[in-house]
C-alpha cells in the first residue's frame, strides 16, 4: 500500500534559529511542515501534489509550549505550486495565505512537526471546514472482541474499498483492476471472454465484502530503519507513522505519535491508495496525553524498551479496528473510523526483518473517546 504523503510525525527537520529566537524551527522548516500537511490533506482543487517554493512572506512566531515542545503561529503567505499528472498547473508560484499553526516536538536533537491546527474563522475571516464527518460521530455498536473484525491483508484492501462503490464502477474498470490479463489483452473477443468468465466471481466477492461492516488492519513500523520494508512479509502493511519517544519518568510512560494520537482535532491522516482507490482515517481528535502514552511502570522493562528505541531495534505492530463510514473527504477519499488500536512493541535482532515470530516486549490497547453529540 502506497502512502500518498509523508506523515508529519515522521518528518525530521534539522535545527536552526527562528528569527531572534534560538533553538526554534525556522520559517523554512515551518514552510516544509506546511507543505507536508497540505499533501497529506490535499483537496482536489489543488491538484495531486503541491510544493512550497517560497516563504519570504511567511510570518512565524514560535514559543515554548511544554518540555521539548514549541508552537509556531503563522501569518502572511507561502508561494505554492500545484501539480496534476506530473504537470505544473500554473507557470509561476501562487501566494497562498497561511491557514495552519504547527506544534513541533524535539526528537533526536531535531524539531519534528507533530500537529497542525487550522486557524479559527475569526482569524481568517472565513468559515472553517470540519475534518470529521457527521456520520463518523454517530453511535456505533462496535464488536466486543477482535474476532468481530475481518482481518485485512494488502491484497484485500482494494477489494474492500471497491465493495463500497457498488454501481459506481463500470464492468470494464472492474475488470481492469481485478481480472488478471484483462488490461494486457489486445483482442476485443479475448477481453469479452474474460469478462464473461471472471467478472461474475469478482462481483460476488465484492457483494460479500459489502456486507462486512468491521475490519482490522495491521502495520509494522519502519521508523528510521532504511531498507526495513524489504523484510516485511506479503501479509504486512509497512509504514512509519508510529514513533515512540523517550521515557517520561514523571508519567512513567512512553509518549508516542501516530495518525490516531497527538495529531490534534483538526489534523487529518495521510491519504492511502490501493489500485487507484483512496481512503483516510478520521482522526480521533480528542485523543491527547495522557491517553496517547504507553504506560510502563516496570523499570526493567522500561529500560529495555528505551535501549531498543535508541539502538533503532524497536519495532511496532499497530492494529487498527475500524469501519468505513460511507462519508467522503473534500478530496474524495473514503473515510475510515478507527475505534480501537492495539500496539505491540518488539525488540528485533535484525532491523531489516519484519517482527513476525518475535515475542512482544509489551502490548497496549487504546480505544477512541466516546463521540460527543
Amino acid at each position: 500500500m502506497k502512502n500518498a504523503a509523508i506523515a508529519l510525525a515522521v518528518l525530521t527537520l534539522s535545527l536552526a534559529a527562528c528569527g531572534n529566537k534560538k533553538d526554534m524551527p525556522t520559517a523554512e522548516q515551518v514552510a516544509k511542515a506546511y507543505e507536508m500537511h497540505m499533501n497529506a490533506n490535499l483537496v482536489s482543487e489543488l491538484g495531486q501534489r503541491i510544493e512550497i517554493r517560497g516563504w519570504d512572506d511567511l510570518k512565524v512566531d514560535c514559543t515554548s509550549s511544554g518540555p521539548d515542545r514549541v508552537t509556531c503561529v503563522t501569518g502572511g503567505t507561502v508561494d505554492m505550486v500545484g501539480f496534476h499528472g506530473g504537470k505544473q498547473l500554473k507557470p509561476e508560484p501562487v501566494p497562498v495565505r497561511s491557514e495552519f499553526d504547527f506544534t513541533f516536538a524535539k526528537q533526536d536533537n531535531a524539531w519534528v512537526p507533530i500537529s497542525a491546527k487550522r486557524k479559527t474563522a475569526a482569524t481568517n475571516a472565513e468559515p472553517t471546514v470540519p475534518t470529521t464527518s457527521p456520520q463518523a460521530q454517530e453511535q456505533v455498536d462496535w464488536p466486543a472482541s477482535p474476532d468481530g473484525y475481518r482481518e485485512l491483508h494488502p491484497d484485500d484492501l482494494a477489494w474492500v474499498l471497491a465493495s463500497r462503490l457498488a454501481g459506481q464502477i463500470t464492468d470494464e474498470n472492474l475488470a481492469q483492476v481485478f481480472v488478471d490479463g484483462y488490461s494486457q489483452a489486445r483482442d476485443a473477443f479475448a477481453k469479452q471472454d474474460l469478462l464473461k468468465a471472471k467478472l461474475p466471481a469478482v462481483k460476488e466477492r465484492l457483494a460479500n465484502l459489502a456486507k462486512t461492516p468491521f475490519f482490522r488492519i495491521s502495520y509494522i513500523s519502519k521508523e528510521r530503519m532504511v531498507g526495513k520494508a524489504a523484510g516485511a512479509t506479503k501479509d504486512d502493511f509497512v509504514h512509519g507513522e508510529v514513533t515512540v519517544n523517550d521515557y517520561d519518568f514523571q508519567a512513567k510512560a512512553f509518549p508516542f505519535f501516530s495518525q490516531q494520537c497527538l495529531m490534534g482535532e483538526n489534523y487529518g491522516s495521510p491519504v492511502y491508495e490501493e489500485r487507484g482507490m483512496r481512503f483516510r482515517f478520521v482522526p480521533w481528535g480528542r485523543m491527547q496525553q495522557p491517553a496517547c502514552q504507553l504506560k510502563v511502570e516496570d523499570e526493567g522493562l522500561a529500560r529495555r524498551i528505551e535501549q531498543a528505541r535508541t539502538k533503532l531495534t524497536l519495532q511496532t505492530r499497530e492494529t487498527l479496528y475500524f469501519r468505513l463510514t460511507g462519508e467522503r473527504s473534500p478530496g474524495g477519499e473514503m473515510l475510515a473510523e478507527a475505534h480501537r488500536m492495539d500496539l505491540a512493541l518488539f525488540e528485533t535482532t535484525n532491523p531489516y526483518s519484519s517482527n513476525e515470530g518475535y515475542t512482544p516486549l509489551a502490548e497496549f490497547t487504546l480505544t477512541a473517546p466516546p463521540a460527543q453529540h
